[in-house]
């Protein structure tokens, strides 16, 4: 999935051998419109709300996509499959409100990064532990719990460690725009809608 703008969804990259790359996606396309339904995102924390959309269609099911390249409307039929729980490329983090993704080459050099360890946060919902917490979008989180998360494999097992023990206060180690920053993140883990 890919970067906000005004009308539709940048996409900013695809992965080998996935249903967009079948269907013949490309990087810097403009998603229009998805199986009838229009989306947009003007703000990279409503990007995931995209991605679920794609994510909830059946598996296997041929939905017809509209996207914008280089000023022409195209519209292609993708057929889609199971992806398991890296959507996109994208973890949810459904319990404290926010979508992380593991630093590529081509991330760090984007983002300017100084290497590539830790996760990048891709979103963050309004109004939830992520977002009472102070994160944003463009954050690397390189500690949590005060362990490493130098990968998004290594992060999801704390992660779903974390959620699992019910843990109330979890400390962050976050670089953002050069700068090394904690924050805590308070969870009580028994609110409306975040099951």
């Amino acid at each position: 999935m890919g970067g906000a703008q005004r009308k539709g969804v940048v996409v900013s990259s695809v992965a080998e051998d996935s249903p967009a790359r079948k269907a013949g996606i490309r990087e810097g396309d403009i998603l229009l419109e998805y199986d009838g339904t229009p989306v947009s995102a003007r703000f990279d924390e409503e990007v995931p709300a995209v991605a679920r959309l794609i994510a909830d269609t059946e598996v296997g099911k041929t939905v017809k996509v509209s996207l914008l390249r280089n000023g022409i409307t195209l519209s292609l039929p993708l057929t889609t499959q199971e992806l398991g729980k890296l959507l996109g490329g994208d973890m949810e983090c459904k319990e404290w409100g926010l979508t992380v993704r593991g630093i590529t080459d081509q991330m760090m050099r984007d983002e300017q990064l100084p290497d590539k360890l830790g996760v990048l946060v891709t979103g963050v919902q309004e109004g939830t532990d992520a977002a009472q917490a102070g994160l944003q979008a463009h954050d690397v989180i390189r500690l949590l719990d005060n362990r490493d998360a130098a990968e998004l494999r290594t992060f999801e097992s704390i992660y779903a460690e974390l959620v699992t023990a019910k843990k109330p206060k979890v400390l962050l180690k976050v670089f953002r725009r050069g700068a090394v920053k904690y924050f805590v993140v308070k969870s009580a883990y028994e609110k409306p809608g975040l099951k």
